[in-house]
């Protein structure tokens, strides 16, 4: 039997348990890249990740699923000094801060004594926060992964803030802006999740090609329920540490749920995913059940006879949505909450903007005789068709088997 090709991958995070958004991806992605290549995986160890050394040894155990070899390298533990020196840093160098904040030189250690040691024929650096370890790999043979246009998402974050703040993060967008422009063109082959972040990769003058590996969702693991949610209740998914999701709930607190309540007083609002027990004693939050971090979304998105999108900034494409999808879910979404899905307004999604507008869309499903399970069924049959994980990753593996032929 030939030996599958040997595959290094560099990500900032243990994706493992697969349940925030990114780690979603990374990890579905090298489950099935795995079918094709022999995976090493070196990966930094985060705090809101793995908060203790079992954490972390269970993560590593969890993604013996993926590779074959995980190396670990703790980060330090975060602190409002170490933030303020890398944004400090940042101004001063004028580099983003994101070059300032992961343990670069343990990373770089354990690399090169990877590469010593063995022959790999192919590299992956999973985010563009990596960007300053990207030297270290041979530029014909590595992939870099996007997970979001992330100076466009913090472009659209600055446009939300005011003072200082908004002229901080501006500067980190540009910032971002520049270093796309170095280090597309400088590997083999960037990796987009939408067409719409493709064609931006490609603006950038780069002569490098561009895939795009969208995101999916586990057809097999999120499963129509065998009976149609009956009360009046919604639901949203996402944590609040993720600056869209904080600002989306607070979007819908303030602007639409107020209208919605107007007619449906009794409506029941559940928010899942990661809040502080700051988040949970919030006032402003007092109309909406957090539910802070849950093992498992399905039930929750089962009950509910829609699921909320009402995203004011993002990039990629949501997860969320695609989940909600496969389990045959009607969503209401904003465009940006939608941003490079194959979604068709009114078929298997409602797109609304203006909080009036979104509120009168969550009050449609609500009605005795809405089209929730007639957009949902069509939801349904969009992600079989198009977001399965196997498809994607089989379409992937191609396209970085073509690379090792390449350069063999």
């Amino acid at each position: 039997m030939t030996p599958k090709p040997k595959l290094l991958v560099l990500s900032h995070f243990l994706p493992f348990p697969p349940h925030g958004g990114a780690a979603i991806r990374t990890f579905n992605l090298l489950k099935g890249l795995a079918e094709s290549f022999d995976i090493t995986l070196v990966a930094v160890s985060r705090f809101a990740h793995q908060a203790t050394q079992p954490d972390v040894e269970s993560a590593v155990a969890g993604c013996g699923a993926i590779a074959r070899r995980v190396y670990v390298v703790r980060e330090e533990r975060p602190t409002v000094r170490r933030q303020v020196y890398a944004h400090l840093v940042s101004l001063v160098s004028q580099r983003p801060h994101t070059d300032f904040q992961s343990p670069f030189g343990a990373l770089r250690a354990t690399i090169q004594k990877l590469m010593g040691e063995e022959h790999f024929d192919l590299f992956h650096v999973d985010a563009i926060d990596l960007a300053p370890l990207l030297a270290l790999f041979p530029a014909n043979r590595t992939v870099l992964n996007h997970h979001n246009v992330e100076s466009e998402l913090l472009q659209r974050r600055a446009t939300m803030k005011s003072g200082a703040i908004r002229l901080l993060i501006a500067l980190q967008s540009k910032l971002v802006d520049r270093q796309e422009r170095t280090v597309v063109p400088a590997v083999a082959l960037n990796v987009a999740v939408s067409k719409r972040d493709a064609v931006h990769f490609d603006s950038l003058g780069s002569a490098t090609p561009t895939v795009v590996a969208p995101n999916g969702a586990d057809t097999a693991y999120f499963q129509p329920a065998t009976q149609e949610a009956a009360g009046k209740e919604v639901v949203f998914v996402g944590g609040l540490s993720w600056f869209p999701n904080r600002d989306a709930l607070e979007f819908y607190c303030d602007e639409i749920l107020p209208i919605i309540k107007q007619r449906y007083p009794d409506l029941i609002t559940t928010w899942v995913g990661k809040a502080t027990d700051e988040d949970l004693r919030n006032p402003r939050f007092s109309d909406v059940t957090l539910t802070g971090y849950v093992d498992d979304v399905r039930e929750y998105v089962a009950r509910a006879r829609c699921i909320l999108v009402p995203l004011r900034v993002g990039g990629g494409t949501r997860l969320k949505i695609l989940e909600a999808w496969a389990q045959g879910k009607a969503v209401v979404s904003t465009t940006v909450g939608c941003e490079g899905l194959a979604a068709e307004n009114g078929s298997n999604i409602v797109i609304a903007d203006s909080a009036q507008a979104f509120a009168n869309a969550v009050e449609s499903m609500l009605e005795d005789k809405s089209p929730h399970a007639t957009i949902g069924a069509a939801a349904r049959t969009t992600v079989e068709s198009q977001y399965s994980w196997r498809m994607i990753s089989k379409d992937l593996a191609r396209a970085y088997n073509a690379i090792v032929h390449q350069t063999h």
